[in-house]
């Protein structure tokens, strides 16, 4: 009997990482919405919840924040990350 190799999560990870506002005041409320293949482990820091591969969050904001969403499989990790200072919102894909 002939063996086959078993490939999990072919491809490069695919993070699709969303804010709904770019411009946000202290005590607005903003969602984040998450999106991930290939990866075998996701999280966003600061958060300390158990996520899924896809889903959207709602956050209160009262200070400044970065969401780091990174995303992991074997030896790789992608990370991309929202920062919210004042009533201004950067994105970096790391």
């Amino acid at each position: 009997m002939a063996s086959k190799k078993l490939t999990l999560f072919d491809g490069e990870i695919d993070i699709q990482f969303d804010v709904d506002k770019s411009i946000i005041y202290p005590n607005e409320e903003v969602f984040l919405e998450w999106n991930v293949k290939n990866a075998h482990q996701i999280e966003i820091e600061p958060l300390q919840d158990k996520l899924d591969f896809s889903g959207k969050k709602s956050f209160l904001l009262k200070e400044d924040t970065k969401f780091t969403l990174v995303a992991k499989k074997q030896w790789e990790s992608a990370k991309e990350k929202y920062f919210y200072s004042g009533a201004e919102s950067k994105r970096n894909r790391v």
